[in-house]
């Protein structure tokens, strides 16, 4: 499971995942095109992922610097995020947070058609209710539900 990710990480790491394997000189350039940051920024950056186990750094034999590798696919690394965000709210609101999402989502007909798909295979072992997992008195929005 990765890491939880900061919007700003997240900016560095989709030029990584695109660039592949890169020196920080590389992806400092990159970075102050794409967003205006700073050597120091972008150099922050890196050490945070690098420490959250994002990236690893490898020795170019005969050259300065490290190339920074990602460590997780940016897939999956997405999948991680959302499943973590998930997972930290109420799970009687989850269904109700991703029909929003759903629904200010820009979507292909093929990505609705598969949506379709998955929704209507999980309706066949879905239950009829999903019981609140918040301590007791944290959620009070649903009186009444098993806690």
């Amino acid at each position: 499971e990765v890491s939880l990710i900061s919007p700003s990480e997240w900016e560095l790491m989709r030029v990584v995942w695109t660039e592949g394997p890169s020196k920080a000189k590389t992806l400092v350039e990159n970075m102050s095109k794409k967003s205006q940051w700073s050597e120091s920024t972008t150099k922050t950056l890196l050490r945070r992922l690098v420490s959250k186990g994002i990236l690893t750094t490898k020795s170019v034999e005969g050259q300065r610097g490290f190339l920074y590798t990602p460590t997780v696919a940016e897939k999956e690394a997405m999948r991680d995020q959302a499943v973590q965000l998930f997972n930290s709210m109420c799970a009687m609101k989850r269904g109700s947070v991703l029909i929003e999402l759903i629904e200010r989502m820009q979507m292909t007909r093929g990505d609705l058609d598969n949506l379709t798909k998955v929704i209507e295979n999980k309706r066949e072992t879905a239950p009829e209710t999903i019981d609140c997992d918040c301590l007791p008195g944290e959620c009070d929005e649903h009186e009444g539900a098993a806690h």
